[in-house]
């Protein structure tokens, strides 16, 4: 192993440009937005375009209210089955 050692590192320095060779084209092909300004203008003009889609079908578009959570003081809970 003393005498491959010094050439062990070259080994390793060829298979990472390899990996570069292959990783770096793929940079090009991520989708979405590298400047989050764009990113939010993006998600400014989606809104506005469902907002104009809902409208047109006569429906609202903020979400609808979550339902409250039932009081546990009041509210038994959900039925036992029964035993036949």
């Amino acid at each position: 192993a003393a005498k491959n050692n010094p050439k062990d590192w070259q080994t390793w320095w060829w298979v990472c440009l390899g990996g570069e060779a292959v990783f770096i084209p793929f940079i090009f092909m991520m989708t979405g937005y590298w400047r989050p300004r764009r990113a939010r203008e993006e998600i400014a003009e989606h809104e506005r375009y469902v907002a104009q889609e809902l409208s047109a079908l006569g429906m609202t578009s903020t979400p609808a209210a979550p339902e409250a959570a039932p009081d546990p003081e009041t509210d038994p809970g959900p039925a036992a089955p029964s035993e036949a």
